[in-house]
């Protein structure tokens, strides 16, 4: 008798397992092409962070074509900055000014504007909230907190750019065989 119910409950189970089978792949055989996922683009902006996004698709149950959004929050210090009321990407650059005697960074969140020689000018900061900062070293020192000895004193040094966001002085410290070394970032 067991025999008897086994049989009929199995050959059921295979019935049904060769429908499904049968079913799908009779989907299978033309299923709807699928699109490529989109490249991932900046959808929102801030200035310290932006949100990225992309689209990719998948097959629904019912064999539609279902769209995934995929995104990501990209956070740093100064990552964009304001332009006519739009929020656009920051650069880690310094350019020469036109007439070739001085140099700015002006794609960022803070704007540096760099002398042609350290010891003529100085070094002019603008910061997000429109302060500006202004500095130039003088002298290099040691002070122990109850005595100081000046060991060099800044002389005429032109600068020049190395590479996109960096201003060299060289020699600006003769005595001691120095020189400055300013780095333009984002943050």
């Amino acid at each position: 008798m067991k025999t008897s119910f086994r049989l009929p409950i199995l050959s059921c189970l295979f019935l049904n397992a060769s429908l499904l089978h049968a079913v799908t792949t009779a989907n299978s055989v033309n299923p709807p092409a699928l699109p490529a996922p989109t490249p991932y683009s900046i959808v929102q902006r801030d200035a310290n962070s932006q949100v990225w996004q992309r689209q990719t698709y998948d097959l629904g149950p019912d064999g539609s074509i279902v769209t995934n959004f995929v995104s990501y929050n990209e956070l740093a210090t100064g990552l964009n900055h304001l332009i006519n009321g739009q929020w656009v990407a920051s650069k880690e650059e310094i350019n020469i000014s036109p007439d070739g005697s001085s140099a700015a960074a002006t794609n960022g969140q803070h704007q540096v504007y760099f002398p042609g020689d350290i010891a003529q000018g100085v070094i002019d900061l603008v910061t997000p909230d429109g302060k500006q900062l202004q500095s130039r070293p003088i002298c290099l020192s040691y002070d122990d907190g109850s005595n100081t000895v000046l060991i060099a004193v800044l002389t005429n040094s032109p600068g020049y750019l190395v590479g996109a966001n960096q201003v060299m002085y060289p020699n600006a410290f003769p005595e001691v065989e120095a020189g400055l070394l300013y780095t333009y970032t984002k943050a």
